[in-house]
């Protein structure tokens, strides 16, 4: 199996590096680590009477995931099942503020042990001078979710895995990450000639950013998840986040059908932790990989946030024609032609085209009529009549839900974030409200708004510590239909919104009047700002 071939860094990576060796390694020490317990799939093995075997003592493995959580939940639970219960991951929460270095601070903090495996986007290698996955994230060659996942279930991830070795690292597997998409918010980025001069945010990458210059664009990074993105000309970005983040509020344009690149997840171990594992753990963390691939893909191609986007109807979806495409393949010819004097990286760009199919499909290409037809939508409701009384929810409530409960709402009872005691404070169109069990300790605050029953929710920022790092993040957009009735205010779910299951199952209990910000579970700590108005 061939080593990738590490070239000398460019000037600017080098200088990059310099940065990084300042940034401070005590990157775990502000988040407390929570142990999540993965069902066993076997039978207990408290010894009987008749002296049968003890249970085994799981190995625990700290993990830290710098993206989303809900992108774990499919590895976990694979693992659950193919190791059971044998291996457990001590999963860190995403970090409270996302830095332009927060991927690499990743990276350095499974190099030294911090943790034993983690969980980054495969564009962070290439600032540590890692070229095994330039092919993967090359412009418009893994140019579907299809494709993305053939790669990835083949030979050729595998060996762009041993491209982290040369970091003290093993490569344990490549998940699928979601297409990124350009989104202009000064003009359309359709052709080529649309990049020339725009000022276009990204994510922190040596080969994104050469990607962008090639086209003329102004590359400027950004840790997005919230970040103000109104003074640039266009993003990088993937199209549930541009709804989840809110950015339909300064993207004006999609451009559905062009697929920059991929963000796949790359699974690495440290190599002395990755060495004290028996073969059968270290199989099993590769198996748990391997089968993760497809859950992974499927909620990687969600479209619910897309779908409150287009329910907005903030952003016009755009699409570029073949000969736009074309033109731009013919621009990024120079990128190319800089990855192929790589022997290694231009034999996976060969491998990885003569898996190719044709284009992505039209289930993966964004389409608003489809997804939020304008018929039916609360827009188009008929008004309430004049002598029909507002309905006022404001005041302090607590849910209590327990793992069976998220199970017979059809939610998963694994996400340990999402059971537990709820306290939730609305007070005059601001929320508040925390969630605890054992495990977890999480906040989230927002806006609300109620109109003709209809509570809607947007969620302004989300944290706090939980075992998959399942949090609440900004831009997310919940609808209910609410009533009230002798102390309970009860929530149900919208046709063609999104309702979370878990506040549908059970009534919310009104409490006695209170502060927020004393009425609220302080041992999650919500920031000061959930109570600023």
């Amino acid at each position: 199996m061939p080593h990738s071939v590490l070239p000398t860094c460019p000037p600017r990576v080098a200088c990059r590096r310099l940065r990084l060796r300042a940034r401070s390694r005590a990157l775990l020490a502000a988040v407390a680590a929570l142990v999540l317990v993965l069902p066993s799939g076997g039978c207990s093995g408290i010894s009987d009477k008749a002296g049968g075997k003890p249970e085994q003592t799981p190995h625990v493995l700290r993990l830290i995931n710098p993206r989303s959580g809900i992108e774990l939940q499919p590895f976990l639970q694979a693992l659950a099942t193919v190791s059971a219960g044998g291996v457990v991951i001590e999963a860190q929460s995403k970090f409270e503020s996302y830095s332009l270095l927060g991927e690499a601070d990743a990276i350095r903090a499974v190099q030294s042990g911090q943790v034993d495996l983690a969980l980054i986007p495969s564009r962070a290698f290439d600032m540590f001078g890692v070229t095994s996955f330039d092919a993967l994230t090359a412009p418009l060659e893994v140019d579907s979710m299809a494709l993305q996942q053939a790669v990835l279930s083949g030979d050729v991830a595998a060996q762009m895995l041993t491209g982290v070795e040369p970091l003290g690292l093993v490569g344990i597997g490549v998940l699928p990450g979601p297409m990124r998409v350009p989104a202009g918010i000064t003009r359309p980025l359709v052709a080529p000639a649309d990049y020339r001069a725009a000022r276009v945010g990204m994510s922190p990458s040596e080969l994104t950013e050469r990607s962008l210059r090639v086209l003329g664009a102004v590359p400027v990074e950004t840790t997005f998840e919230g970040a103000d993105i109104s003074a640039l000309d266009g993003i990088e970005h993937q199209v549930a986040s541009i709804a989840a983040n809110r950015y339909d509020s300064a993207v004006r344009w999609v451009t559905a059908n062009v697929f920059l690149w991929p963000r796949p997840l790359v699974l690495v171990a440290n190599e002395r932790s990755f060495a004290t594992l028996s073969e059968d753990e270290r199989r099993m963390l590769r198996e748990a990989a391997r089968d993760a691939i497809i859950p992974t893909a499927a909620v990687q191609s969600s479209t619910a946030d897309a779908t409150a986007m287009c329910r907005r109807d903030r952003v016009r979806i755009v699409l570029a024609s073949p000969g736009e495409l074309e033109a731009l393949r013919a621009a990024f010819a120079p990128v190319y032609s800089t990855l192929r004097t790589n022997v290694i990286t231009a034999d996976f760009l060969d491998r990885i085209g003569r898996l190719r199919t044709g284009s992505a499909g039209p289930d993966e290409v964004i389409d608003c009529a489809r997804l939020a037809p304008a018929t039916g939508s609360p827009s188009t409701e008929a008004a309430p009549a004049p002598t029909q009384a507002k309905l006022s929810v404001d005041g302090n409530y607590v849910l209590q839900l327990t793992q069976d409960d998220l199970e017979a709402a059809g939610d998963d009872p694994q996400i340990t974030e999402n059971w537990g005691e709820y306290r939730l404070s609305l007070d005059a169109g601001h929320f508040v409200f925390t969630q605890r069990n054992q495990y977890a300790c999480t906040w989230t605050f927002g806006v609300y708004t109620v109109r003709e029953r209809r509570l809607e929710i947007v969620v302004s920022d989300g944290g706090g510590v939980g075992p998959t790092g399942a949090v609440n993040k900004p831009g997310e957009d919940w609808m209910f239909i609410v009533s009230t009735y002798r102390g309970a205010m009860r929530w149900a779910a919208v046709p063609d919104w999104e309702s979370p299951a878990l506040f549908v199952y059970k009534p919310w209990v009104r409490m006695a009047d209170e502060e927020p910000r004393t009425f609220v579970d302080r041992r999650c700590a919500p920031p000061e700002r959930a109570f600023a108005r």
